[in-house]
């Protein structure tokens, strides 16, 4: 049974070659590379292949059409973008498990019902739950191109330049998978103070046991990746992925999108109120009198606080002035001790 909201909308992954702990992958992949005309089934409950130019699908008798399908949605979607993320000339396997069972033998480092789809990008093997064992909704087209995206960036970038939280954006970017990071959700968790810092997101995908902080992760990387597009443009956007093939991101992003790591955050963490109040009309629920007070409050805290900076700043400027001139300092210790403003070490901390 899932146990989250996450769980029960959307489908999660694993992108990385940790996702599997079964050897045989090396053995399978180097058996399919080496003799693509003829590919050894990887189970024997998937004995039926079905190819499509680099597209090979290992599944079991009854799923015939459904491996039809497949084919055809990854076909495609490797059509469309061939211009920014290249296939390139190596087979792409899909395993189509049959039934739950199947499925876990490939999973075996996940807990059943965690995951639905999952990817060996380095080895260009996807394996997919079937759809008979699946939520009611959950969209196995969606979970396909998300898991072949994973194959792709892996042909055209390097991990280690890659952050974790874009490459899992731009699979769910080009799967269409909106929903996860929709306005009631981004704005939730930006109401809640659940916001995950930038420096700590991409640790946030590595333990799925924390299922709040896993799920969030999934939502924020979408929503990070969705701004960065709209703000540098689709050109510019992929330009900088593909850049990191050869650099890391934070030098592709400054180099090619005019922009540092520390830019690109500080825009998105301003953009959250309006994330947040959008998701606040469109929920109609009773939650929204409640996250629309807090929004308020967030904003005249904000704008105070701002305040504050900015008479600092001003201060500090006037008072390097009054030192190049000669002049004493602009506050005696007798009025710092009085301003409310004014942090006193020692002094302060006692009271707090």
């Amino acid at each position: 049974m899932r146990r989250s909201l996450f769980y029960n909308f959307h489908d999660i992954r694993c992108s990385r070659a940790a996702c599997f702990s079964l050897c045989f992958f090396c053995v399978a992949g180097a058996l399919v590379g080496g003799a693509y005309a003829e590919p050894v089934p990887p189970h024997p409950a998937v004995p039926r292949v079905y190819r499509e130019g680099l597209f090979t699908v290992f599944h079991a008798e009854r799923d015939a059409e459904l491996a039809r399908r497949v084919a055809a949605w990854l076909t495609d979607t490797a059509e469309a973008m061939q211009p920014v993320l290249p296939t390139g000339t190596d087979p792409v396997n899909i395993v189509l498990a049959p039934d739950i069972n199947v499925f876990m033998a490939f999973a075996r480092s996940w807990r059943a019902g965690q995951v639905v789809g999952m990817a060996m990008p380095e080895k260009g093997w996807i394996v997919l739950m079937s759809p008979r064992d699946r939520s009611a909704g959950s969209d196995i087209r969606a979970t396909a191109v998300h898991e072949l995206v994973h194959v792709l960036l892996a042909r055209n970038t390097r991990e280690y330049y890659l952050p974790r939280w874009l490459n899992e954006g731009v699979c769910m970017l080009v799967a269409g998978e909106y929903a996860i990071a929709s306005p009631i959700t981004v704005g939730r968790m930006f109401l809640e103070n659940r916001i995950i810092p930038y420096h700590d997101l991409d640790f946030a995908f590595l333990n799925p046991g924390e299922e709040m902080v896993f799920n969030d992760a999934y939502a924020q990387a979408l929503s990070m990746t969705r701004f960065l597009k709209r703000k540098l443009g689709g050109d510019r956007f992929w330009l900088v992925v593909r850049k990191t093939e050869e650099m890391a991101f934070a030098d592709a992003l400054s180099r090619f999108g005019g922009l540092t790591v520390l830019e690109f955050w500080d825009a998105y963490r301003r953009s959250l109120w309006l994330v947040a109040l959008i998701g606040v009309l469109a929920s109609g629920s009773l939650f929204a009198p409640v996250a629309l007070l807090s929004l308020v409050a967030w904003w005249r805290i904000r704008r105070r606080n701002r305040s504050i900076l900015d008479r600092w700043e001003e201060e500090e400027r006037n008072d390097l002035e009054d030192r190049k001139r000669g002049l004493p300092p602009i506050m005696t210790w007798e009025e710092a001790v009085n301003d409310p403003d004014s942090y006193i070490p020692g002094i302060d901390d006692e009271e707090d």
